[in-house]
């Protein structure tokens, strides 16, 4: 192979590194969702889910008299690009892969901007396009480790099949093995397992679940029965010192014995 798309390709091997797919994920699961049930996410999602559920929770297609009840996010101002930050810990910013990269990551502020029109919430995207309530989002995780409303998402085999760690060994990137932080917690199919929170709590028992852009939480913790979900509109991007939002953390774990 040659030139960049060939370096891109050859550059890292399957299975070697893992990096989050804020866009991708949702496009490369919903194909697989459409070819075999011959519906879109969106469809699917309220057929088997959000009506079942009576869920305030859309993918795409927000209904246009519900248009008024979405809330503005607050778009990110990170004190450095990402582009400075990276060149400041030596990441090589013309490697094909770091390019790659670095598109992706510079595109989300127009993304987050663009998510907050009437066009955005109509649009499906899978991937970080959902509209919803706290209460609807802890609702969805509730039935997967439970009976909600006559309804459970998951069995018991599906629930060990979808939490069975799947990144085992994975660093991250190894182009931008300088950068703070880099390191993802570890992944199911789909869903971060373990703690989501710097402190560590709810790191036992099972937890399962996925943070949001900038501070939006949902996750199960199965040994206390507990399914737990925080949104907000502040997107909170200051690294140099804890989100004071999380004051609920630690008494819920607490409770829950996490």
């Amino acid at each position: 192979m040659h030139g960049d798309a060939g370096r891109r390709r050859t550059a890292l091997g399957a299975g070697t590194a893992s990096w989050y797919h804020p866009f991708t994920f949702g496009y490369l699961n919903g194909e697989v969702i459409r070819r075999v049930t011959g519906k879109t996410v969106s469809e699917l999602f309220a057929e088997r889910v959000a009506t079942p559920l009576a869920l305030d929770f859309w993918i795409g297609g927000l209904p246009t008299a519900r248009e008024t009840d979405v809330t503005h996010r607050n778009e990110m101002h990170p004190a450095a690009s990402p582009a400075d930050l990276w060149s400041q810990h030596g990441v090589d910013l013309s490697d094909p892969v770091v390019r790659e990269l670095l598109e992706e990551v510079q595109s989300i502020p127009d993304m987050v901007e663009f998510l907050n029109t009437a066009e955005g919430h109509r649009m499906e995207f899978g991937g970080a396009g959902g509209i919803a309530s706290a209460r609807s989002v802890a609702k969805v995780y509730a039935a997967t480790i439970g009976e909600i409303d006559s309804v459970q998402l998951f069995s018991p085999t599906t629930l060990d099949l979808v939490t069975r760690p799947r990144t085992l060994g994975l660093g991250p990137v190894p182009q931008l093995a300088g950068v703070p932080n880099q390191q993802l917690a570890e992944f199911g199919l789909g869903f971060w397992l373990g703690s989501q929170f710097s402190s560590g709590r709810f790191a036992t028992g099972g937890t399962f679940g996925h943070p949001g852009a900038g501070g939006n939480f949902g996750f199960a913790h199965p040994e206390s029965n507990m399914a737990v979900a925080y949104t907000c509109t502040g997107m909170w991007s200051d690294t140099s010192r804890p989100d004071p939002r999380r004051a609920w953390v630690d008494p819920l774990a607490d409770l829950a014995g996490a």
